[in-house]
């Protein structure tokens, strides 16, 4: 399982990938609301494409709750 850790001011917040996906440019149902927290990134692809890239890679995370730290 991958995880992301997102850096912030409020602090460090940790991320499970639940999936990836490939789609069109037009696919915006993969940014919409969700019931709980996630994290979504969006890139163009291919990767190593020059210009405007004809796809996009999306990455789907869900935020993890971290226990207090003991003290």
């Amino acid at each position: 399982e991958d995880v992301l850790l997102l850096t912030t001011p409020d602090g460090v917040f940790e991320y499970h990938v639940e999936w990836l996906a490939i789609v069109d440019p037009g696919r915006t149902d993969v940014v919409a609301p969700t019931d709980e927290p996630r994290l979504t990134l969006v890139t163009c692809y291919p990767f190593e494409y020059i210009g405007r890239a004809p796809l996009r890679y999306v990455v789907r995370a869900r935020f993890v709750e971290r226990p207090e730290p003991d003290v």
